[in-house]
């Protein structure tokens, strides 16, 4: 049975913790660009709309990189005044976050405010804290990576509908 010193094993295990703190001070594996990329800012067609009518809703692509994937869906959501969802829609959307859509307003609909939100769907469109969560990253798990929760605003564009 050999022994080891205890200042040796000290000496060894001081070592490996230096090693490991340069290794983790170049972050985390990640593939791609870290930075956020929210979807891009979209448009209407219109301020003002009848009941019945069609609104244009778009957006052109993303300034950064937000890697939709080409079978990407755009959520569109017509909303009240009390923001009720009244009525969802789901459009292609590129890679790159834009989309054109007309939506047909129902008929029916009473004159006054109304919105449209506008989210890449099934995906996590929301992303404040500064990591890309549309890209996996390789070594989750293992790098002592946790999920951040990020608090955001739903976007909405709001619209008068007229008679």
């Amino acid at each position: 049975m050999r022994i080891i010193s205890r200042s040796a094993g000290l000496g060894a295990i001081c070592i490996g913790l230096v090693l490991v703190s340069a290794a983790c001070a170049q972050g985390p594996a990640s593939s791609g660009d870290s930075q956020p990329c929210p979807p891009p800012q979209y448009s209407l067609g219109s301020s003002s709309v009848s009941a019945g009518g069609e609104l244009k809703i778009s957006a052109q692509d993303a300034t950064c990189d937000p890697r939709y994937g080409q079978d990407a869906q755009i959520q569109l959501q017509l909303l009240d005044s009390a923001n009720q969802v009244l009525e969802t829609k789901l459009a292609p959307m590129a890679d790159a976050g834009s989309f054109d859509y007309t939506l047909k307003l129902p008929a029916s609909l009473k004159p006054g405010t109304y919105g449209i939100s506008a989210t890449p769907h099934n995906l996590d469109w929301c992303d404040d804290t500064g990591v890309n969560n549309r890209i996996e990253n390789p070594s989750f798990g293992t790098t002592g990576l946790v999920m951040v929760r990020a608090s955001c605003m739903m976007p909405l564009e709001q619209f008068t509908l007229t008679k």
